[in-house]
């Protein structure tokens, strides 16, 4: 895209600026801004903004079992098994951008994992991880959503990637001895 006085812009560029200059001169949030901020308040905890995500939403992403969920409720038991680990996460949007059906967010994920985690058990450890998320958004609901963020992000972050994992063997094993992992063998 070129602007007015033959600079090259990108797309999103060119979104971006659009909407804060809509905003600047008193624009209202679009509809698909406001699903997509309902679905991050739903993300935070709030349960009355459920219906921001459509019942057979669509979430494609690297830390998803199989790497995709195709329900709401399955989305739901994903985030809430994410709150058992990080009981204090937080997704805050730094930006946003949308258009009439597709949004795009910047956002950090922020928590300390204080539960089980995907059998790991709790490290004290604080986490944060930058992602950019798309949705798509029909008929007022997110129909599908794609998070994208380097997903070793997390191990490396929990002490859990090579050869800071060394130091977390002692614990795993004990965990599986003091659970009867070792019965029978």
């Amino acid at each position: 895209m070129v602007d007015p006085y033959g600079h090259i812009i990108s797309l999103g560029d060119y979104l971006l600026a659009v909407t804060e200059s809509e905003l600047a001169m008193g624009g209202e949030a679009t509809d698909t801004e406001r699903v997509v901020h309902d679905a991050f308040d739903w993300l935070n905890g709030d349960s009355s903004k459920i219906e921001a995500i459509a019942e057979s939403v669509d979430v494609y992403g690297p830390a998803l079992p199989d790497g995709e969920v195709h329900s709401r409720d399955e989305w739901a038991s994903f985030i809430r098994a994410n709150r058992e680990g990080f009981p204090d996460i937080e997704f805050s949007m730094q930006e946003l951008v949308a258009g009439d059906t597709i949004a795009m967010a910047e956002l950090m994920l922020s928590g300390t994992h204080q539960g089980e985690f995907l059998g790991v058990p709790p490290t004290g450890r604080e986490i944060e991880i930058g992602a950019i998320d798309k949705f798509v958004v029909e008929g007022g609901q997110v129909v599908e959503w794609r998070p994208y963020f380097d997903s070793r992000q997390i191990p490396e972050q929990l002490g859990l990637s090579f050869p800071t994992v060394l130091l977390q063997l002692p614990k795993l094993v004990w965990r599986k001895v003091r659970t009867g992992f070792f019965v029978g063998y």
